[in-house]
């Protein structure tokens, strides 16, 4: 099955017609998580069953630590906090030189 044309503006980065809602299924479901509005997550949420989903969820390292901790909350998971809190914030990390 392909991905309907309403979520294509999410696959910006590649050929969306040579996506297959099966084979492709990991990489759909974690830019949906992270992405997705409303409309696009309630595709997401019909097309695949939690067991689908859940995995995609722990495992990922593109999703925000915001985004996982909102869907675990929705899916009523606890997710380790090494998941949730992926390390110092970008503003820490990058002091502005002594000047």
């Amino acid at each position: 099955m392909k991905v309907p044309s309403f979520l294509h503006r999410y696959f910006w980065n590649c050929r969306v017609g040579d996506l297959d809602t099966e084979e492709h299924r990991s990489a759909i479901i974690e830019t949906l998580l992270q992405y997705g509005d409303v409309e696009a997550c309630r595709w997401m949420l019909r097309t695949y069953p939690e067991n689908a989903i859940i995995p995609v969820l722990r495992r990922s390292r593109c999703i925000s630590p915001k985004s996982k901790s909102f869907w675990g909350v929705y899916f009523h998971i606890d997710l380790p906090e090494a998941h949730v809190q992926q390390g110092t914030p970008w503003w820490d990390r990058h002091s502005a030189p002594d000047t």
